[in-house]
This record gives structure tokens, C-alpha cells and sequence, in this order.
């Protein structure tokens, strides 16, 4: 199976780290608050997923992260 968001990995393959999906909510100008909104789940969860210090977070989570739109 062909990985659809291969931008998200770093050079090892990696997840994103917090800072870095921390830098892309800044940038596109989402709060975590906002986000859980959005996807219609709690702030505790989203905070879960940026921090990753459960594990939870997969690529996909990092794909989803990417590909919020700009807030105007």
C-alpha cells in the first residue's frame, strides 16, 4: 500500500514531533480548542495527540494535522 502523506514523516520516518504540530496549528491558525471543535472531539483528546505521550498518535493523525485549512 503507497503511503498518501509522506510530507508528514521526517528523513527516519518519524511522527511529527509536538513542536512541529504545534507550529503547523500556529501557522494555519488553528487552537487546539478549535481543532476539537472541528473534529468534533474533546480538547483533553487533541492535547493527547499533539503531546503523543501516550503513543495514540499515528500517521494519520499527523496527515489530518497538515491538511487543516487556513483559518481566515
Amino acid at each position: 500500500m503507497t503511503e498518501r502523506c509522506e510530507q508528514t514523516r521526517d528523513i527516519f520516518g518519524d511522527l511529527l514531533t509536538p513542536d512541529q504540530i504545534k507550529g503547523i496549528l500556529k501557522e494555519k491558525g488553528w487552537t487546539q480548542v478549535a481543532v476539537a471543535e472541528y473534529w468534533g472531539t474533546s480538547k483533553d483528546y487533541i492535547s493527547e495527540l499533539v503531546t503523543n505521550r501516550t503513543g495514540k498518535r499515528k500517521r494519520w493523525h499527523d496527515c489530518a494535522f497538515v491538511g487543516l485549512p487556513r483559518k481566515k
